[in-house]
């Protein structure tokens, strides 16, 4: 990628000052060049978003497979010099993740959660708002009944998910954080003619949660980073947000579990051998979360 972004001409002429002309690049290579650069860069975006320490990962997992299974499947209708690779990688990605593709192709199949087939991924797409359901909407092998009904399971399931996680009997007000007792003189008693409160309240049932969401989804363009948004309105779905937890928890790769341990290398080297595990656990964490 660096090469191609170097002006040829000055390149080839400065290989000739040095006497390597034989290391001149021809205009065929060039052109191959860019794009093996243009077929990569969309998994090096992917795989630096997958393997973010800080952010979210895993609800971009189902998006991003998509979006480069269109993007190969479109590229080898283009390609000149990459054909043979770009067939590979789009028959690799589609046996990586025939889970996914599987579960969105409504097969009656079983689906291995080995092969990314778990609902975990799809949820947590649905369930980070920059994501929602666009993923569904924007894909062109899909008709339209068939997005409405991944739409309808998918809705489904976490209805489902969120009551497993919910006690029965429980009410939403012990969901959400609770005032102290002592909260110093009370309020004096609302007018009978005081005008009504324009705060929104909290949707009462599961039901109002999801729908309200939903509403969210379709409404709002421009969504909070996926934190943010969940942490802005933990109170107004007391209910989903420990669906949210749960899922939005679960790292996309196992990038930053393997930094952790690089950390650990570092630390405890042969001078350090007689350091305690408790010493050792407590130093990989101030590491971890030094910013």
């Amino acid at each position: 990628m660096s090469v191609t972004g170097l002006d040829i001409a000055k390149l080839n002429s400065f290989l000739e000052e040095r006497d390597v002309e034989h290391l001149k690049l021809r205009q065929r290579e060039i052109s191959a060049l860019e794009e093996l650069t243009e077929v990569l860069a969309p998994f090096l975006e992917l795989t630096d978003m997958t393997q973010g320490q800080t952010d979210i990962t895993i609800s971009c997992v189902v998006p991003g497979v998509l979006r480069l299974h269109d993007f190969l499947s479109g590229m080898s209708q283009t390609v000149g010099y990459c054909g043979a690779m770009v067939k590979a990688l789009l028959e690799s990605l589609t046996k990586r993740f025939r889970g996914i593709f599987k579960r969105l192709s409504q097969e009656h199949e079983p689906v291995d959660a080995a092969d990314f087939g778990d609902q975990v991924y799809v949820m947590a797409a649905v369930l980070d708002p920059g994501w929602g359901f666009s993923w569904v909407d924007e894909s062109e092998e899909l008709t339209t009944d068939a997005k409405t009904k991944i739409k309808c399971d998918i809705k489904a399931q976490l209805r489902r998910e969120v009551e497993s996680l919910e006690p029965p009997g429980l009410d939403a007000s012990e969901l959400t954080e609770q005032p102290e007792e002592d909260q110093g003189p009370q309020l004096k008693k609302a007018r009978f003619m005081s005008k009504p409160s324009k705060k929104k309240n909290c949707p009462s049932t599961l039901t109002g949660e999801l729908s309200t969401y939903y509403a969210m989804l379709e409404t709002d363009d421009d969504h909070d980073e996926c934190l943010t948004f969940w942490f802005g309105n933990r109170k107004k779905f007391p209910r989903l947000i420990q669906l949210v937890k749960k899922v939005l928890s679960i790292p996309a790769s196992s990038a930053p579990v393997e930094r952790v341990f690089s950390f650990g290398g570092i630390i405890l080297r042969p001078h350090r051998g007689r350091m305690g595990s408790n010493l050792l656990s407590s130093l990989i964490f101030l590491k971890c979360n030094a910013q």
